[in-house]
């Protein structure tokens, strides 16, 4: 959610508008209940899990890059 909201602010130039829709998309599903496999089932976080990997996977170099610039940028105002 803080890189959503440092590249909506325009503080982070990074992520791309088509990164953002991404997580966003990822957020939701994972956010639903009732997706590919019921939350409410044994085994009901799996495919939740595997797009959160999947996610990662593919925005790898931008995570990183938001998670160096947080630290420097958004961490020290912080203490």
């Amino acid at each position: 959610m803080a890189l959503l909201q440092a590249a909506h602010e325009g503080a982070f130039k990074a992520a791309s508008p088509q990164h953002c829709d991404r997580l966003l998309r990822v957020l939701a599903y994972v956010r639903k209940d009732d997706d590919s496999i019921p939350d409410y089932k044994l085994d009901g976080f799996v495919d939740d899990q595997q797009e959160m990997r999947v996610v990662k996977r593919e925005l790898d170099s931008m995570l990183q890059n938001f998670k160096a610039w947080r630290l420097q940028h958004q961490v020290p105002a912080m203490w």
